[in-house]
């Protein structure tokens, strides 16, 4: 339809095309520069507010010394404390009568590759062992032996771990009693 009319009316046509082309996308950016403008100035004003938050934080700080290096080395030197007190208690004795209780049940073949020992009460440990076994049978012997021992209580041995043949990734828990028994 476009194609009917005169060069003269298609002229007049794209002019007036253009114009309300340049009308619409001066209203769009008039739009977009008014909400930015908008925006800005609350923007502006909530980072004024935050300011004088932190400005008045900061005085009550410098006021109150709260912060300073020596109460700062004074609760990491109570940090540090509170976890190297595992180690004074007599439980590192215990954890080692433990692992050597486990480590001493190994038969040939079993290798350990990983101990985790954790303290439930005052008296039970649960000990985890990570290890791999040369062949099932080595395995199934380590199994026996750990059970049959009155030091451990509840043994955990995966029946996954009786799937291979030979080269057998294993994880076993039980609770180590200690001789109190």
């Amino acid at each position: 339809m476009f194609n009917l009319l005169t060069e003269h009316a298609k002229r007049g046509a794209m002019r007036e095309y253009r114009a309300r082309l340049i009308t619409v996308l001066c209203v769009f950016v008039g739009a977009e520069l008014l909400l930015a403008a908008s925006g800005g100035v609350f923007s502006f004003v909530a980072l004024r507010e935050e300011g004088k938050r932190l400005a008045s934080e900061l005085e009550v700080l410098h006021s109150t010394r709260a912060l300073t290096e020596e109460t700062v080395m004074i609760e990491e030197v109570k940090k540090t404390k509170a976890r190297l007190g595992f180690l004074v208690s007599p439980h590192p004795i215990q954890v080692a009568e433990a692992v050597s209780a486990f480590a001493s049940l190994r038969t040939a073949g079993i290798h350990l590759v990983a101990i985790n020992v954790i303290l439930n009460a005052e008296i039970e440990w649960t000990i985890s062992v990570s290890g791999v076994a040369a062949t099932r049978d080595a395995l199934a012997e380590f199994e026996s032996a750990v059970k049959a021992d009155r030091r451990f209580a509840d043994s955990d041995f995966p029946l996954g771990s009786l799937a291979k043949e030979k080269d057998i990734a294993f994880n076993i828990s039980a609770m180590y009693l200690g001789d109190s028994i």
